[in-house]
């Protein structure tokens, strides 16, 4: 009886350490970037370095241009989700997109998806 006390400990202690995944990362994975101008290839990149290089509160309160220019149209997940077309139609930016934005997984894919889109 006392092994099927640790067993359930056990059980426990990894299902409460496994954690959710994140959805940005899941999103960003294998997602296309769908762009037609110079325009638009320039803020989809000013976008990421503004998700790399600004803290959560200024992320949050940072617009950008729609697709004919006109200021202040879009958040942050506005352009993702304006640019970025995810493998899977079920895929979102999730409900903490913020605090997942600034994790390593995610920086470490912007980094490269940035790259990626300056070499093309």
């Amino acid at each position: 009886m006392k092994y099927g006390f640790y067993i359930i400990l056990m059980l426990t202690i990894f299902y409460s350490c496994k954690g959710k995944e994140n959805s940005l990362s899941l999103y960003l994975d294998n997602a296309e970037i769908q762009y037609e101008t110079e325009f638009q290839r320039a803020l989809i990149i000013k976008a990421l370095n503004d998700t790399i290089e600004l803290s959560i509160e200024e992320l949050k309160n940072k617009r950008y241009p729609d697709y004919q220019n006109n200021e202040n149209q879009w958040d942050l997940t506005g352009v993702i989700y304006r640019y970025f077309v995810p493998d899977e139609s079920s895929k979102t930016l999730g409900e903490d997109f913020y605090h997942e934005a600034k994790t390593g997984i995610v920086q470490r894919r912007i980094a490269l998806i940035i790259s990626e889109i300056e070499n093309k």
